[in-house]
């Protein structure tokens, strides 16, 4: 009888164990078909949060810096009257996305009008569009970044003077939708961006309406991507492709491209439009490569190779 219970027993824990392997496995399969769309909409909330907003943004609470760590801003009355109300991409979904960078992959592709396709168009840092450019790169824009320390510091002198703040004024009307500034990745960005947001308003500029990415979604985002092995600071055009996956169905990526020689082993300059310094902060190549695994499986669409012209 004694024998009897004990093999019983036996068999219960046997039974247990193979039902908590079963459960196991069945879980890590549940996971592994997560679309990665949906990974990065349940960590993300793009749709609401990308940028800072009246509604995400309360007069008292405390932003904390993206990049520079243990730095923090006390939101105030004169930051949130310069917020949009809401976020423009607040119950959005797109069939189709394009996000451009600017590496030369893109010279002479024939990409423009693949790229036009798209129902939104992202693209990195204001890079030259139209004119000669238009053929390779497209003419279309919905979403553009600027870099506030670069870009609206020193290419237009921090608006200091008329002539830095007219050109910023001619040049920024070439980017119609969004004008995406990193106004809380560290914390020298901030003042230059509010002068320039107070600018714009100033103007009344509707188009582009200059926008503050929200640092906690940037936070969050890279949080994502160092669950899938990229350890280093996302750039720009990883983080836009991110924000395309969570909100558009088809995404198309075009001008990545981390490497001096294109596909056919032959010398290639850094950007389309310029030889530009290689980029040190980030981890291109990885990324790259990331963006290649998903185009394998499905997820995201690299182009790499000349566009075919529509017949």
């Amino acid at each position: 009888m004694l024998k009897a219970a004990q093999r019983l027993g036996l068999g219960v824990v046997i039974i247990t164990v193979l039902s908590l392997l079963y459960f196991i496995l069945m879980t890590q399969s549940a996971v592994k078909l997560i679309h990665p769309r949906e990974e990065l909409h349940n960590c993300c909330s793009t749709q609401d949060d990308f940028i800072l907003t009246q509604k995400n943004t309360k007069i008292g609470m405390t932003i904390r810096y993206a990049i520079t760590k243990g730095k923090t801003f006390k939101v105030n009355s004169a930051l949130t009257r310069l917020l949009p109300k809401t976020s423009p991409l607040s119950g959005r979904r797109f069939s189709r996305c394009s996000v451009v960078g600017n590496g030369a992959i893109l010279s002479q592709s024939g990409c423009g009008q693949e790229i036009d396709k798209a129902d939104y168009v992202f693209r990195c840092n204001l890079p030259p569009i139209g004119g000669k450019y238009a053929e390779n790169t497209g003419i279309r824009t919905n979403s553009t970044t600027a870099n506030p320390i670069s870009q609206i510091m020193s290419k237009y002198k921090g608006l200091r003077n008329q002539q830095g703040r007219d050109k910023f004024m001619t040049d920024i009307k070439k980017y119609p939708g969004l004008l995406w500034v990193s106004a809380f990745g560290v914390k020298s960005a901030t003042v230059i961006s509010q002068q320039a947001l107070k600018f714009v308003t100033q103007k009344r500029i509707r188009s582009p309406a200059l926008v503050f990415g929200n640092p906690k979604h940037f936070t969050d985002t890279m949080n994502f991507w160092r669950a899938h092995n990229l350890s280093n600071r996302l750039s720009t055009g990883m983080y836009l492709s991110s924000i395309a996956l969570s909100v558009c169905d088809q995404v198309h990526i075009f001008g990545f491209w981390p490497f001096d020689k294109d596909p056919e082993d032959q010398p290639l300059a850094y950007h389309y439009y310029g030889k530009g310094k290689v980029d040190q902060v980030h981890d291109m190549p990885q990324e790259f490569l990331k963006l290649l695994e998903w185009h394998q499986e499905g997820v995201v669409n690299v182009h790499i190779h000349k566009c075919q012209a529509d017949s």
